[in-house]
Protein backbone atom coordinates (compact mmCIF):
# COMPACT_ATOMS: atom_id res chain seq x y z
CA UNK A 1 0.00 0.00 0.00
CA UNK A 2 2.97 2.19 0.93
CA UNK A 3 4.92 1.25 -2.59
CA UNK A 4 1.81 2.92 -4.60
CA UNK A 5 1.34 6.19 -2.10
CA UNK A 6 4.90 6.39 -3.15
CA UNK A 7 4.31 6.63 -6.32
CA UNK A 8 1.47 8.69 -6.70
CA UNK A 9 -1.34 6.82 -6.31
CA UNK A 10 -4.60 7.19 -3.90
CA UNK A 11 -6.33 3.98 -3.04
CA UNK A 12 -9.68 4.80 -1.74
CA UNK A 13 -9.46 2.25 1.21
CA UNK A 14 -13.74 2.73 1.75
CA UNK A 15 -14.58 1.53 -1.61
CA UNK A 16 -12.41 -1.77 -1.61
CA UNK A 17 -13.98 -5.01 -2.18
CA UNK A 18 -11.75 -8.41 -2.57
CA UNK A 19 -12.87 -11.52 -4.83
CA UNK A 20 -11.69 -15.05 -2.93
CA UNK A 21 -12.12 -17.06 -6.59
CA UNK A 22 -13.52 -20.64 -5.66
CA UNK A 23 -12.64 -22.70 -8.76
CA UNK A 24 -12.57 -25.66 -7.23
CA UNK A 25 -16.37 -25.93 -7.11
CA UNK A 26 -16.66 -26.29 -3.39
CA UNK A 27 -16.35 -23.71 -0.46
CA UNK A 28 -14.02 -23.69 2.27
CA UNK A 29 -15.52 -23.30 5.01
CA UNK A 30 -12.85 -23.78 7.39
CA UNK A 31 -10.48 -21.06 6.65
CA UNK A 32 -11.88 -17.49 7.66
CA UNK A 33 -9.56 -15.05 5.58
CA UNK A 34 -9.46 -11.90 7.11
CA UNK A 35 -7.80 -8.82 4.27
CA UNK A 36 -7.21 -6.07 5.81
CA UNK A 37 -5.61 -2.72 4.68
CA UNK A 38 -4.53 -0.16 7.28
CA UNK A 39 -6.80 -1.84 10.39
CA UNK A 40 -9.92 -1.77 7.99
CA UNK A 41 -11.17 -5.33 7.21
CA UNK A 42 -11.96 -5.86 3.24
CA UNK A 43 -15.35 -7.42 2.80
CA UNK A 44 -15.88 -10.21 0.19
CA UNK A 45 -17.65 -9.95 -2.68
CA UNK A 46 -19.31 -12.67 -5.08
CA UNK A 47 -18.62 -11.04 -8.49
CA UNK A 48 -16.84 -8.09 -9.93
CA UNK A 49 -16.46 -6.14 -13.13
CA UNK A 50 -13.26 -5.76 -14.59
CA UNK A 51 -12.68 -4.59 -18.05
CA UNK A 52 -16.68 -4.98 -18.73
CA UNK A 53 -16.81 -8.82 -18.28
CA UNK A 54 -18.01 -9.27 -14.61
CA UNK A 55 -16.46 -12.38 -13.01
CA UNK A 56 -18.11 -14.92 -10.61
CA UNK A 57 -16.59 -16.07 -7.43
CA UNK A 58 -17.07 -19.16 -9.03
CA UNK A 59 -15.08 -18.59 -12.32
CA UNK A 60 -18.06 -18.96 -14.33
CA UNK A 61 -19.40 -15.91 -16.71
CA UNK A 62 -23.50 -16.39 -16.43
CA UNK A 63 -24.19 -13.33 -14.64
CA UNK A 64 -22.31 -11.49 -17.44
CA UNK A 65 -24.33 -13.59 -20.68
CA UNK A 66 -27.60 -12.67 -18.30
CA UNK A 67 -26.08 -9.22 -18.07
CA UNK A 68 -25.54 -8.85 -21.94
CA UNK A 69 -29.08 -10.44 -22.85
CA UNK A 70 -30.86 -8.11 -20.39
CA UNK A 71 -29.31 -5.03 -21.82
CA UNK A 72 -31.32 -5.86 -25.00
CA UNK A 73 -30.49 -5.24 -28.78
CA UNK A 74 -26.18 -4.67 -28.26
CA UNK A 75 -24.64 -4.74 -31.83
CA UNK A 76 -22.99 -8.24 -30.61
CA UNK A 77 -20.46 -7.76 -33.25
CA UNK A 78 -18.56 -5.19 -32.34
CA UNK A 79 -18.36 -6.37 -28.82
CA UNK A 80 -14.49 -7.55 -28.94
CA UNK A 81 -14.73 -8.66 -25.32
CA UNK A 82 -16.63 -12.06 -26.19
CA UNK A 83 -13.45 -13.02 -28.28
CA UNK A 84 -12.11 -14.43 -25.39
CA UNK A 85 -15.84 -16.30 -23.44
CA UNK A 86 -15.42 -20.15 -22.68
CA UNK A 87 -18.83 -20.53 -23.10
CA UNK A 88 -20.93 -23.72 -21.86
CA UNK A 89 -23.30 -25.16 -24.20
CA UNK A 90 -26.17 -23.58 -22.02
CA UNK A 91 -24.87 -20.34 -22.27
CA UNK A 92 -24.51 -20.61 -25.79
CA UNK A 93 -28.91 -21.69 -26.20
CA UNK A 94 -29.13 -18.59 -23.92
CA UNK A 95 -27.14 -16.43 -26.32
CA UNK A 96 -28.84 -17.61 -29.42
CA UNK A 97 -32.23 -17.71 -28.20
CA UNK A 98 -31.66 -13.80 -27.21
CA UNK A 99 -30.14 -13.23 -30.89
CA UNK A 100 -33.07 -15.21 -32.51
CA UNK A 101 -35.72 -12.91 -30.35
CA UNK A 102 -33.53 -9.78 -31.76
CA UNK A 103 -33.70 -11.41 -35.22
CA UNK A 104 -37.87 -11.21 -35.27
CA UNK A 105 -38.22 -8.20 -33.09
CA UNK A 106 -35.74 -6.61 -36.56
CA UNK A 107 -37.93 -8.02 -38.78
CA UNK A 108 -41.37 -6.99 -36.95
CA UNK A 109 -42.47 -10.15 -36.20
CA UNK A 110 -43.75 -12.21 -33.35
CA UNK A 111 -42.86 -16.21 -32.41
CA UNK A 112 -46.64 -16.27 -32.51
CA UNK A 113 -46.10 -15.72 -36.82
CA UNK A 114 -44.37 -19.58 -36.45
CA UNK A 115 -42.29 -18.59 -38.90
CA UNK A 116 -38.88 -20.46 -39.43
CA UNK A 117 -35.54 -19.20 -37.71
CA UNK A 118 -33.88 -19.51 -40.79
CA UNK A 119 -36.34 -17.55 -42.56
CA UNK A 120 -35.35 -14.56 -40.34
CA UNK A 121 -31.70 -15.36 -41.08
CA UNK A 122 -32.23 -15.76 -44.73
CA UNK A 123 -33.57 -11.94 -44.63
CA UNK A 124 -31.24 -10.27 -42.92
CA UNK A 125 -28.13 -12.08 -44.24
CA UNK A 126 -26.67 -12.89 -40.52
CA UNK A 127 -25.05 -15.81 -39.36
CA UNK A 128 -24.94 -17.77 -36.62
CA UNK A 129 -24.03 -15.80 -33.06
CA UNK A 130 -22.20 -18.44 -31.98
CA UNK A 131 -19.82 -19.46 -34.93
CA UNK A 132 -18.97 -15.62 -35.14
CA UNK A 133 -17.86 -16.56 -31.33
CA UNK A 134 -15.84 -19.08 -32.36
CA UNK A 135 -13.92 -17.56 -35.17
CA UNK A 136 -13.32 -14.90 -32.79
CA UNK A 137 -11.71 -17.20 -30.43
CA UNK A 138 -9.65 -18.90 -32.98
CA UNK A 139 -8.53 -15.16 -34.19
CA UNK A 140 -7.73 -14.47 -30.25
CA UNK A 141 -5.84 -17.94 -30.26
CA UNK A 142 -3.73 -16.85 -33.66
CA UNK A 143 -3.29 -13.77 -31.59
CA UNK A 144 -1.63 -15.54 -29.17
CA UNK A 145 0.09 -17.71 -30.72
CA UNK A 146 2.19 -15.22 -32.91
CA UNK A 147 3.22 -13.65 -29.67
CA UNK A 148 6.95 -14.39 -28.06
CA UNK A 149 7.58 -17.20 -26.35
CA UNK A 150 8.95 -14.61 -23.27
CA UNK A 151 5.53 -13.07 -23.48
CA UNK A 152 3.67 -13.45 -20.31
CA UNK A 153 0.61 -14.90 -22.25
CA UNK A 154 2.59 -17.67 -23.42
CA UNK A 155 3.10 -18.81 -19.84
CA UNK A 156 0.28 -20.28 -19.77
CA UNK A 157 0.57 -22.78 -22.17
CA UNK A 158 2.94 -24.74 -19.90
CA UNK A 159 1.27 -24.04 -16.93
CA UNK A 160 0.65 -27.12 -14.67
CA UNK A 161 -2.37 -27.47 -12.36
CA UNK A 162 -1.76 -28.95 -8.93
CA UNK A 163 -4.49 -31.80 -7.50
CA UNK A 164 -6.52 -33.70 -9.03
CA UNK A 165 -10.10 -32.97 -11.48
CA UNK A 166 -13.47 -33.36 -9.82
CA UNK A 167 -15.33 -36.33 -9.96
CA UNK A 168 -17.48 -37.12 -12.69
CA UNK A 169 -17.65 -36.17 -16.23
CA UNK A 170 -16.02 -32.72 -17.34
CA UNK A 171 -18.68 -29.81 -18.35
CA UNK A 172 -19.31 -30.00 -22.22
CA UNK A 173 -18.19 -26.60 -23.60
Amino acid sequence: MEALEDNGLQVSIEKKEYLRCDFRRYEVVHQKVAIRIKDRILQPNESFRYLGLVIHRSGRIDEDVAHRIRAGCVKWRKDRRRQCWSITKAQANRVEVAELRMLTWTCGKTMVDMIPNGVFRAELDVDFIIDKMREGRLRWFEHVKRRPQTASVRGVEALLVNGSRRRGRPKLR
